[in-house]
């Protein structure tokens, strides 16, 4: 048989490694550098000010103001709704005194989840999964600075993911309340873990579906699913 008479096979087309970790920090350049990622939005900071009869909750407009409510009795949830101001999110870890290498891992959000310890504040990093429209598992990061007196949280993306912590907040009767930032950080990671179930029942039920392929047709028609769905799980894991 002549090979001219042979089709050639169609080339697959060329996929976006989303995966890939993409550093804004340049070579040489001094740790601790703050380069907010190119598309994230302004930074908007809502404090609420906590004491075990009331909460009050407000919008910041200047970080410098949040050091007044710092010397308050009771304490504060500061939580900032974007990193995408670099001056900004400066004057915010000089209220806090935060130190620059937790900053500089707030603003590169590619980070996994740890916890890490610095002149008494704890810095927790998390990721909060979710099914986007098109079926692929993404994931956003979540920073966290627990003090003595204070919650520090910063979410990266446009929306209100701990909105159901602040309804909480609203009960007069909630623990939230009585328990200080401690309890609220735990809570705060709580929701996180709560996000991963609905995102392991979707990859569930993509498992049976391939099972269900592969035993009624051809097993290499479905290799490029189960190579997408091996490197979901890894990057879920």
């Amino acid at each position: 048989m002549s090979l001219a008479h042979l089709s050639p096979e169609p080339k697959r087309p060329r996929r976006v490694n989303r995966y890939r970790i993409r550093r804004r920090t340049p070579p040489g350049a001094a740790p601790g550098t703050i380069i907010p990622e190119p598309m994230a939005h302004a930074p908007r900071i809502t404090l609420t000010h906590v004491l075990p009869e009331t909460i009050e909750e407000r919008e910041v407009q200047r970080p410098e103001m949040i050091r007044g409510w710092l010397s308050q009795p009771g304490w504060i949830w500061c939580d900032v709704d974007g990193p995408g101001d670099s001056q900004f999110i400066s004057e915010v870890a000089r209220v806090f005194n935060l130190h620059p290498l937790a900053l500089e891992d707030v603003v590169n959000t590619h980070q996994r989840a740890k916890v890490e310890e610095y002149n008494g504040t704890l810095f927790i990093t998390a990721r909060i999964p979710h099914i986007a429209k098109n079926g692929i598992i993404e994931s956003e990061q979540i920073s966290i600075f627990l003090g003595p007196n204070f919650l520090l949280s910063f979410q990266p993306r446009p929306g209100d993911v701990f909105a159901c912590i602040r309804k909480r907040f609203r009960d007069p009767g909630s623990l939230l309340r009585q328990l200080g930032p401690q309890y609220l950080a735990y809570s705060l990671i709580d929701l996180v873990i709560d996000h991963y179930f609905p995102v392991l029942d979707f990859l569930g039920e993509k498992l049976e579906s391939l099972d269900e392929e592969v035993t009624h047709t051809d097993a290499r028609k479905v290799l490029s699913e189960i190579h997408d769905l091996r490197r979901e799980l890894l990057y879920l894991r």
